[in-house]
């Protein structure tokens, strides 16, 4: 018999979609989704801790892959006990920054020439950019960067897509000339040079300090907090001296792109400033971009405790537009504001204790297309002791009620470190920690992106009081918890979803034959 009416329509809905992904090829993955949210919001399934690791250095993740000293030693998949298990080390090079590129199934073309998940590293050593196989660490590929500049920093210009490498502010190359950054720029899947440029203060001004280049758009930051933003496109088409692959004979003297001792070659010569396409004067050098309709999110210079949401088309403060910032905060990084990950134009505002969600409608009254910022929903994570009316005896015993094992521990004292968007199961996933007066107590929860309905809430270990930082990463079946504490040492916990039945079967078997029925999901790329 099942307990309740909403339990046998969870399971029910949990049936069906896997009914559906059966006879169902086009739909599998959706529908095979859509069965593992059912699994992890069921009363009866819990995320179970399995596995934990220290380190004395950074530990980073990235898509359900943990990274030890520096990128030295991986962890991944599911070994005994569903823990995650050594898959390889990187001991020949040492690693400064990494990203993981991935490809799912049907985007890898037959000739399957560099579409294999990688990992696309800088490493320190050799100055060199490597592609590394994801899962058998086998080294692919290397390409050798210059011999004079040195790259520390590596991002996308455009996700999956195309990567940007920068060079570093210390080297002595940087002093002697105008030079304030060198950009060099891959396509992947495969790997591909696209170009290599000087950002100087000759053409962009003798106030820029700071360069990069983000999805398509080359950035540069200046003094007194300017921002300004160009066409890279616009670069390429006016400025591009030349097309070189990699391998290519570059010289008379048969040197190669890529190779030592010449590396890559500049083949973009920027000779004037570029036409701005956008201006801003934001705090922090800090603005963010809406897709349509088009607005942009910043910190004015002259009023650094508001966020201001403006149009694009016009500059133009909208109605509404401005939420707080906590400026007496803002060192803790306790207030912030964003346009949410899933594309929908919404604006996420954290303050101290709630997490906000605000729409951009537009005014019935307007025939323009003009837009209000009108809140949508909010998510309350603080938690005052109740004053909740405790029944009692005949005899005045008060009878306590029992607390759930899942509950958010009723303190004050709270703060909220991660607000992530987990697209492949279409929620919102919130990290908290409780300061009690004992030890901190740590919560994850799972909130509906469509309503902010609360679905899940997730007991979390914290390993210290004095945590430095605190991030969370969750990755379907797995949430990965990385903490730096105030001693510089790094904590890692992995839990794993699993139902309460395999628990209870594991009691009840035999020393050295224990049953785990932990959900092992297949991701198909």
């Amino acid at each position: 018999m099942l307990k309740n009416e909403k339990q046998f329509k969870t399971e029910v809905s949990c049936y069906r979609n896997l009914i559906y992904r059966e006879y169902s090829a086009r739909f599998n993955r959706r529908y095979s989704l859509h069965a593992l949210k059912c699994l992890c919001l069921q009363a009866n399934y819990k995320y179970k801790k399995v596995w934990e690791k220290t380190s004395s250095k950074n530990i980073t993740s990235e898509y359900g892959r943990i990274y030890f000293d520096n990128y030295t030693n991986v962890y991944g998949g599911y070994g005994k006990g569903n823990k995650p298990k050594h898959l390889y080390s990187l001991t020949s090079h040492k690693i400064e920054n990494a990203l993981t590129c991935t490809a799912r199934t049907e985007e890898i073309g037959l000739a399957h020439n560099g579409e294999k998940d990688c990992l696309i590293c800088v490493t320190k050593d050799n100055k060199e950019l490597m592609r590394v196989h994801l899962t058998s660490g086998k080294i692919l590929q290397q390409i050798y960067l210059s011999p004079v500049y040195k790259f520390r920093d590596i991002s996308w210009n455009e996700s999956q897509s195309s990567i940007v490498i920068r060079s570093t502010k210390s080297h002595g190359s940087h002093r002697q000339t105008d030079i304030v950054k060198v950009l060099a720029v891959f396509d992947v899947k495969p790997l591909q040079f696209v170009g290599m440029m000087e950002i100087k203060k000759k053409e962009f001004g003798t106030n820029t300090v700071d360069a990069g280049l983000c999805q398509g758009v080359l950035i540069t930051m200046h003094q007194q907090s300017v921002v300004k933003m160009y066409s890279f496109q616009h670069v390429l088409d006016m400025y591009k001296t030349g097309t070189y692959k990699l391998d290519d004979v570059i010289d008379d003297d048969g040197h190669r792109l890529g190779h030592r001792p010449i590396g890559l070659k500049f083949n973009i010569q920027i000779k004037e400033c570029p036409p701005v396409l956008f201006s801003v004067s934001c705090y922090d050098q800090i603005v963010e971009f809406s897709n349509k309709p088009f607005h942009y999110l910043y910190s004015p210079v002259k009023t650094p405790e508001y966020f201001e949401v403006h149009s694009l088309e016009n500059k133009s403060l909208i109605e509404n537009g401005r939420l707080q910032t906590g400026i007496l905060d803002y060192a803790n990084d306790r207030y912030r504001a964003t346009f949410w990950d899933d594309d929908s134009g919404r604006v996420l505002h954290i303050a101290t204790s709630v997490v906000s969600f605000y729409d951009l409608t537009m005014v019935p009254s307007q025939e323009n297309g003009k837009r209000i910022l009108k809140k949508s929903f909010e998510m309350n994570l603080s938690k005052e002791k109740s004053k909740e009316e405790f029944p009692f005896t005949s005899t005045g015993r008060k009878v306590s009620k029992p607390k759930r094992q899942d509950s958010v521990n009723t303190v004050s004292n709270m703060t909220i470190y991660n607000v992530d968007y987990e697209d492949e199961l279409d929620i919102i996933c919130v990290t908290a920690v409780y300061d009690c007066s004992d030890e901190p107590k740590g919560v994850v929860c799972f909130y509906d992106n469509k309503t902010g309905t609360l679905l899940k809430e997730i007991d979390i270990e914290e390993p210290s009081s004095e945590i430095n930082e605190h991030r969370t990463l969750i990755d379907l079946d797995t949430i990965i918890q990385i903490n730096k504490l105030w001693s510089g040492t790094f904590h890692c916990n992995v839990y794993r979803l699993t139902s309460d039945e395999s628990d209870k079967q594991e009691v009840n078997n035999k020393p050295g034959r224990k049953i785990s029925r932990t959900y092992h999901r297949t991701r198909n790329r």
